[in-house]
């Protein structure tokens, strides 16, 4: 990619998050939950599973097993309460969903 087709990009991105504020903001919550994942669940836990959507009253987690499912609901409260620190508004109307897809690469 050139520089022009960059700063093309770039421009397309800033203007998408000024008309859509609150999807943009949701976005940098969740990258910066992935980054963070290790010692929001714990690294037994994050092995095992990351998180891949936040909607406006949800959190998507993947897993990659059934027996992981049960452990990412054990650890609920550290998830919800990293999203109150990134500024999301989570109470008990807040939910959380968990997939079970491989996680592949994600800890690489």
């Amino acid at each position: 990619m050139n520089d022009e087709t960059e700063q093309h990009i770039k421009h397309i991105n800033i203007d998408i998050a000024q008309m859509f504020p609150e999807a943009a903001r949701r976005v940098r919550v969740l990258e910066e939950l992935k980054r963070s994942w290790f010692s929001v669940v714990g690294p037994a836990f994050a092995r095992h599973s990351r998180p891949c959507v936040l909607g406006v009253n949800t959190i998507t987690v993947s897993v990659d097993s059934d027996n992981d499912i049960m452990n990412i609901r054990n650890v609920k409260g550290n998830i919800m309460r990293a999203l109150s620190r990134y500024g999301c508004m989570t109470d008990n109307n807040f939910a959380l969903i968990i997939t079970k897809g491989r996680i592949k690469n994600f800890h690489s």
